[in-house]
């Protein structure tokens, strides 16, 4: 039997959590289901954000002290699910209206206007915790702490955006430096099965930086990296190889073209050019 996700336990736990509020401390419906939504809602905003924990150690003890002690040493990237953050987040905004609007609690300002005119009256109707809407301060307060916790996501989303934004760029650079080279090789003959010159060590220099760059190949969206790894593979062959047909040039030619097009439509640019001057 497959054991349900954390997040599918952590549904669980509102509603067994809401039900014993309700025994205990009855409540009206719309108090029930506001209660229930800020539960749900908190749950999907923590399980939004996961990690990768590897089993290791012996048992599940073992497992644990290593989970609790020695994996925050290492760490991992997170990952993110946005469609749980975001629902999370309607489920509070759902959940704190609801609690706000059935709750009964005094008005935070004095609503006697001579009230407001002697300060030390007023200080005390603001500090009387009797008069605040405790529920809704705490459904605030997990709201804004949700957003706190999941602003470095943001971040590290941005700064990603913004590496693979740059190693198209760089990615775009060499591999339109190798389309007069191989357009060489195709104009030397004519007949697909006679060989052309091999790449020179000059020529071979493009494929020498894209070779640097292939390490951060994880920053591009998938069909990128699939176009951008199959071509790195051709390449390489080519540099390497004795003899070069020019049905093998055309070809290759036409992956690298490929991929130029993918990364030019990926982005590399901040802003849109009417023209490409390549």
């Amino acid at each position: 039997m497959k054991i349900p996700g954390a997040t599918v336990w952590g549904s669980i736990v509102p509603v067994i959590t809401t039900l014993c509020v309700y025994f205990l401390n009855p409540l009206t419906n719309p108090q029930i289901l506001g209660l229930l939504l800020q539960l749900e809602g908190t749950v999907l905003v923590a399980c939004s954000i996961s990690f990768s924990i590897p089993p290791i150690g012996h048992g599940f003890l073992g497992k644990l002290k290593w989970a609790l002690f020695e994996f925050p040493k290492y760490g991992t990237s997170p990952s993110f699910n946005p469609l749980r953050f975001y629902s999370g987040l309607l489920f509070l905004f759902i959940g704190i209206t609801m609690s706000t609007w059935v709750a009964k609690a005094q008005p935070l300002i004095p609503s006697d206007p001579r009230a407001r005119l002697i300060w030390p009256g007023a200080i005390r109707e603001l500090v009387t915790l009797g008069q605040i809407n405790w529920v809704a301060v705490s459904a605030l307060s997990t709201f804004l702490v949700a957003l706190v916790a999941v602003l470095p996501i943001f971040r590290e989303k941005r700064l990603r955006k913004t590496r693979s934004r740059n190693l198209r760029s760089r990615l775009l650079t060499y591999f339109t430096a190798l389309r007069p080279i191989l357009g060489k090789r195709i104009d030397q003959v004519t007949d697909d099965e006679n060989s052309v010159t091999p790449l020179n060590v000059d020529e071979q220099e493009p494929i020498r930086a894209i070779e640097a760059l292939i390490a951060q190949a994880d920053l591009l969206d998938p069909d990128e990296h699939d176009l951008v790894s199959a071509a790195f593979i051709n390449i390489v062959l080519l540099r390497r190889a004795p003899e070069i047909k020019r049905r093998t040039a055309r070809e290759v030619l036409q992956l690298v073209d490929q991929t130029r097009e993918r990364l030019e439509k990926g982005g590399f640019l901040h802003s849109k050019m009417l023209k490409l001057p390549w």
